[in-house]
């Protein structure tokens, strides 16, 4: 309700970015973003206001409702981008308008040295640090007969070769409370604290300056990922769904766990090994032109009339 004098006011309307369109409880307009942009799409429509769908990502669409939802949100807006191929590919089932491939927001950002990070970066333990970020719903939608069982032998794996090669570790999740990461540094033992001691008010740009005091990264979610790439630091990937399988593409990362790899000691003592060689390529001319183009795609749209 407040929203709607806002976007009769406003010119344009942009739309994004991030992993916007998806079915998981499509009916929960506290959870769900498809449901929410489709009734935004109909005031849009109502007010006659040119809208960008901005460097989003898409998860399969099976259910009817939400194939229908997204027919008409593509139907009502002026132009289409998409944060990676897997993206292009399913919004490409509802729509006959150019979609345009870019990359996600995130890889504009630079790091920021503060007072913040200078503090956090103050209070680590001395010598090799491995920063171990998993979150809390990373086994949501695969399902395993015992996911906490899965997720204990792999932390288990990881505390054990930092212990043998002398590593502490530290534990963030990319959320503001911090209460999973400390669960997760108490799983890992006596050498593992969490990243931070409070709850996480840093802006994305001074958790990438964090970031680059670490010596490598473990991580879930795909925006930690995005930061360490960012900070320019060795991780590996876990691959809990399409949108990370798709970074980790992107950027020619082949660093990576899938979640039903977590239980072979085998291979991830090799990736382990691997990220720790600090033996990682990344594709960073293709992203440096993506992230022009998607500074373009804005501009323009904002300022063409």
């Amino acid at each position: 309700i407040k929203l709607l004098p806002v976007l009769a006011k406003s010119d344009k309307i942009v739309i994004g970015g991030g992993g916007l369109f998806f079915e998981e409880r499509i009916w929960d307009i506290s959870f769900n973003h498809l449901l929410n942009v489709f009734i935004l799409t109909l005031f849009i429509k109502l007010f006659r206001k040119k809208a960008l769908i901005y460097a989003v990502g898409c998860s399969r669409l099976n259910s009817k409702a939400a194939k229908w939802m997204m027919k008409v949100v593509l139907k009502n807006v002026t132009i289409i981008s998409v944060r990676d191929e897997f993206s292009r590919n399913v919004v490409s089932q509802y729509t006959q308008k150019e979609i345009l491939l870019t990359c996600d927001p995130a890889f504009l950002l630079k790091p920021e040295k503060t007072k913040r990070t200078e503090q956090i970066v103050q209070s680590f333990p001395e010598g090799k640090k491995i920063l171990l970020a998993v979150h809390e719903y990373m086994f949501f939608r695969e399902k395993f007969s015992d996911s906490e069982m899965l997720l204990e032998k792999f932390v288990q794996e990881v505390s054990q070769f930092a212990q043998k090669n002398n590593y502490s570790i530290l534990t963030y999740s990319n959320n503001t409370n911090q209460e999973y990461a400390a669960l997760i540094a108490r799983m890992c033992g006596k050498s593992a604290r969490t990243m931070l001691k409070e709850e996480n008010h840093l802006l994305p740009e001074e958790l990438i300056e964090v970031f680059s005091n670490i010596d490598f990264v473990i991580a879930s979610q795909m925006h930690i990922g995005i930061f360490s790439y960012l900070a320019s630091v060795p991780f590996m990937s876990l691959i809990y769904h399409e949108k990370v399988e798709q970074f980790n593409n992107y950027i020619s990362n082949e660093n990576y766990l899938y979640l039903n790899q977590l239980d072979s000691q085998q291979k991830v003592l090799e990736a382990l090994s691997k990220v720790s060689s600090n033996n990682s390529f990344y594709n960073k001319q293709a992203i440096n032109s993506d992230s022009n183009k998607l500074v373009k795609i804005l501009n323009d749209f904002i300022w063409d009339k």
